[in-house]
């Protein structure tokens, strides 16, 4: 049996996430075995799935056939991906390309 980290991390987000304090998500990357630990706050988690981006430890890399929210909202072209105050902000090579460490 497989864990969904996704889901996991979701229910992580709402038992413990209430007193504003850091939780620890797994990560969301294409090595299906990844366990390692990301810290974050429940704003910040919450905005990474308002974009539809996973959460991923530092240098680790999206898994390109998990479904994304961001994905069904984007236009055609993938411009909107990260809504328009970062889009403003960053040229258009940039956009796809993020770190969040």
């Amino acid at each position: 049996m497989t864990i969904d980290r996704r889901q996991a991390n979701d229910f992580r987000q709402q038992r413990f996430g209430g007193d504003g304090g850091m939780i620890a998500f797994v990560c969301e990357c294409a090595d299906s075995g990844c366990m390692r630990t990301v810290g974050l706050t429940r704003p910040e988690s919450e905005e990474l799935r308002r974009r539809g981006d996973p959460i991923l430890a530092p240098g680790h890399v999206p898994d390109e056939d998990a479904p994304l929210a961001a994905e069904a909202a984007a236009d055609p072209l993938g411009d909107d991906m990260m809504g328009p105050a970062v889009a403003e902000n960053t040229s258009a090579s940039d956009r796809r390309f993020r770190d969040f460490a």
